[in-house]
């Protein structure tokens, strides 16, 4: 689903109310397919990784971190993001 949305033209760095991003989003799923999601999301718009949300400041490690969504917290260590 998100791949069809990225296809049709939706933007990846549009901001919520709160300065989320829909990485800020993704990274706090912890399932099978929360890793993937970060991968294609990041692919598509490599700037999200430092984007920080408005309240508090957080960027998507720190909440992935919050979340104990170890396998994205690895994937970013070990691929140097």
């Amino acid at each position: 689903m998100i791949q069809i949305l990225i296809n049709a033209g939706a933007s990846c760095a549009l901001l919520a109310q709160d300065g989320f991003t829909c990485l800020h989003f993704a990274v706090q799923k912890v399932n099978e397919n929360a890793l993937n999601i970060v991968k294609l999301l990041l692919k598509t718009d490599k700037t999200l990784l430092n984007k920080k949300v408005f309240k508090g400041r957080k960027s998507a490690l720190h909440l992935a971190i919050s979340k104990n969504n170890y396998d994205v917290v690895q994937y970013f260590l070990e691929s140097g993001k």
